[in-house]
């Protein structure tokens, strides 16, 4: 039986008895303040889906109970297994409850009380509890790859070899040791990778195991090449080019680094694959000088520009000690915004970056935030709950995130939904 088979049937097995614990009338409500939640297999929790969730509880009930099994951390009694987002949203309904002083009624409603998670209690061990665990996450839609790698190191670390990861995730040696590569890499070296590397990797840009380590394999050897990678890979998403074969592209320019170094050179090579890929800043780019298309470090979009030569090009190393962007002739609000993100995400403030772009994309991007601010002030005068409403209203009606460019959106919004002042240094500081 194969891994995925495997874990089907794991979790199939305690959905049974989920569903057996519900139907005989066993599932109970538990305070919230007893359950212990440990780091689960995702890393990343979506603040707009904790918010929906708690919102359809609030109209309707928990659906689904939450598994539990006994703690062996006390003060804690149980330990969640599954349900760690019914876990969160019961924890914003509590808040709200909180905040609105809302009648001690709702303590005792009968299919939803305020500080209870419905659940059912399981007594597993460690190992069923991981590996219904490790099934759950992959029957995610969004199953991010590097969930799993962070995962696989947190259990080689707890049970010390190999062989017990594999038997534990079902996988085999390989599988193992490249998502333990992955994980040591992203968590120990963070700074060797490139930056716009990173945030491929933390934007789940590819579900294939060898395409990820592979990236790393060549930041390893080519920073230089494999951020020039990571831009063109960012561009044909961008762009939705369904001829760019991502796969392809990381593979074949990993084995012409390989090639070059083993000749004699430095790695650093703009490969054929890239060189003579077209993109939408073709023609642009014919009129742009040189020198703007290297070195490539970052993830800002400068949009990558093609090179048309049939034969690799070699990449100057980067003698700049800053990693602010200068902005290009024609630089999009789009990549404006990624630029700002990225300096945001890397030095903890984008005021360096925003300085650095012309006088006309300044005013480009606050006429933006301006709409967005009076967006987020008109929210508040349609909503009773003032700030808590107005993030919901943002989320839904501007699609806007929290881990990436469009964090500048949310912050404009915001300023205007708390009735603040808006000015550049209140949204990229």
């Amino acid at each position: 039986m194969n891994s995925d088979l495997k874990s089907q049937s794991i979790n199939t097995d305690l959905k049974k008895q989920a569903t057996k614990l519900v139907e005989e009338g066993l599932s109970f409500f538990a305070d919230l303040g007893d359950i212990q939640v440990k780091p689960q297999i995702r890393r990343r929790f979506r603040p707009e889906k904790v918010l929906e969730l708690a919102k359809d509880i609030d109209t309707s009930r928990q659906l689904e109970p939450a598994i539990l099994r006994r703690s062996k951390e006390p003060p804690f009694t149980y330990e969640l297994i599954s349900g760690e987002y019914r876990k969160r949203a019961q924890d914003l309904r509590k808040q709200w409850w909180i905040k609105r002083g809302a009648p001690a009624a709702d303590l005792t409603d009968p299919d939803k009380p305020i500080g209870k998670l419905w659940a059912v209690f399981l007594d597993v061990d460690d190992v069923t509890a991981r590996r219904y665990q490790i099934s759950e996450n992959r029957r995610r839609v969004d199953v991010d790859l590097l969930d799993d790698a962070f995962a696989v190191l947190e259990d080689y670390e707890r049970l010390g070899t190999l062989d017990a990861v594999m038997d534990l995730w079902q996988e085999n040696r390989a599988w193992v040791s490249k998502n333990l590569n992955i994980a040591r890499r992203l968590r120990d070296t963070p700074a060797s990778i490139p930056s716009n590397v990173t945030v491929l990797l933390e934007d789940n840009f590819s579900k294939d195991l060898n395409v990820v380590y592979q990236l790393l394999g060549l930041s390893e050897l080519s920073p230089d090449t494999a951020a020039a990678v990571a831009t063109a890979v960012s561009t044909a998403m961008e762009t939705h080019d369904d001829s760019f074969k991502v796969r392809d592209v990381v593979s074949d320019t990993l084995r012409e680094v390989k090639a070059d170094i083993k000749a004699g050179g430095d790695g650093k090579i703009l490969p054929r694959a890239i060189a003579t890929k077209p993109t939408r800043q073709a023609q642009a780019a014919q009129e742009w000088p040189k020198d703007l298309l290297t070195p490539l470090p970052t993830r800002i979009a400068q949009e990558a520009v093609p090179i048309q030569a049939k034969e690799a090009v070699r990449l100057p190393t980067s003698t700049s000690g800053s990693d602010t962007a200068a902005a290009r002739p024609g630089m999009s609000e789009q990549a404006a915004l990624r630029a700002l993100f990225l300096a945001l995400k890397t030095r903890g403030t984008a005021a360096d970056q925003f300085s650095a772009f012309d006088p006309e994309l300044q005013q480009a991007l606050m006429d933006r935030w301006q709409g967005l601010w009076q967006r987020g002030s008109t929210a508040v005068g349609r909503s009773p709950d003032s700030a808590m409403d107005s993030i919901a209203n943002g989320f839904q009606l501007g699609g806007f995130s929290t881990d990436n460019e469009k964090w500048f959106d949310f912050r404009s919004f915001m300023l205007g939904a708390l009735n603040a002042p808006l000015s550049a240094d209140k949204i990229i500081q």
